[in-house]
């Protein structure tokens, strides 16, 4: 194990790692074949100490508790890839954001307690790395005009990472509650980030708050084709300075999966006020200017969200 404490102390002098040679690797997916606990457990440690990065967020491989700290094998696809490549490259500085979803769904009145005590499971069990390797962001938000609304904000590293969740036990209570009648309507979104240019359309980095949330908006919009490049030069401005504000937990912008010029902005601040402040800043300016500038086809009326009216801290990932 000497070369991966190597391997990441090279990662903390703010090198890019590379590491060129396979035979550790090799050696490794011979472990997991056989169910050697070292070799297991090694790549395991190497897997998940990985920043999510160039396929390395998703590995398909998680610890079964229950078969005494065995790795269990839930698909090696990844690992038999990783024992096949000639070079695999850890980023420390970047977060694939391949496929994310926006999930509105509509409760029935009398069965919103229930709801909440599934999606507690679902929601904080998303964010285990152990036990769910792929999710990087899991929300879950109360429409502020209508309480028995609901939205999910999820993101994973990619296709197989979101596929993946759904063989979860805590995907199943969520999907349990669906069964039982609970739902009155669902409606879902398909984005991703990783197809805005330059890596920024995701906010990997801790927010500056932890929340709750009481003010979080959801935008939806469409741009006119010939304009694309110029709306995504105002809003990288406008995103990335915006979470430099203290009170800016968080801003996302989103790209349709199946419409190209149609984005969306997740933006969660502390309160009404915080919102208000962010409207007078030079880099909302440059989203405003956008507009007056005739470069926006169609806008989707603005949903309202918070999670401040969800009992406990758990709604929002700070």
């Amino acid at each position: 194990m000497w070369g991966i404490a190597l391997l990441f102390a090279c990662l903390e002098c703010g090198g890019h790692a590379r590491r060129t040679q396979t035979a550790w690797i090799a050696e490794e997916q011979k472990g997991i074949d056989s169910n050697e606990d070292g070799a297991s457990e090694s790549l395991a440690s190497f897997l998940l100490m990985s920043n999510p990065s160039a396929g390395l967020g998703h590995h398909k491989l998680v610890v079964d508790r229950q078969n005494h700290g065995h790795l269990a094998q839930v698909g090696l696809a990844f690992s038999r890839k990783i024992a096949r490549s000639a070079d695999v490259k850890l980023d420390a500085g970047s977060t694939k954001a391949g496929s994310a979803v926006f999930v509105t769904v509509e409760i029935q009145p009398d069965r919103v307690k229930d709801f909440i005590v599934a999606m507690e499971e679902d929601v904080t069990k998303s964010r285990m790395k152990d036990l769910d390797p792929g999710c990087l962001r899991f929300d879950l938000l109360q429409d502020r005009d209508n309480p028995n609304k609901f939205v999910f904000y999820e993101v994973y590293t990619d296709d197989d990472a979101a596929a993946f969740h759904k063989t979860t036990s805590h995907y199943n209570a969520w999907a349990d509650f669906k069964k039982s009648g609970g739902v009155v309507s669902q409606e879902v979104i398909k984005a991703a980030m990783d197809t805005v240019p330059g890596g920024w359309a995701f906010q990997s980095t801790s927010t500056t708050g932890t929340g709750p949330t009481a003010s979080a908006v959801l935008v939806d919009v469409v741009i006119k084709e010939d304009r694309i490049d110029d709306f995504l030069k105002a809003m990288e401005d406008d995103v990335v300075k915006s979470r430099q504000e203290t009170e800016c937990f968080r801003f996302d912008l989103l790209r349709d999966r199946d419409q190209p010029n149609r984005f969306f902005f997740y933006e969660a601040y502390k309160d009404d006020e915080s919102v208000a402040f962010h409207k007078t800043t030079a880099h909302y300016k440059s989203w405003a200017d956008f507009v007056d500038s005739g470069g926006v086809e169609s806008k989707a009326p603005t949903v309202k969200l918070a999670t401040d009216g969800i009992e406990g801290s758990w709604a929002f990932q700070g």
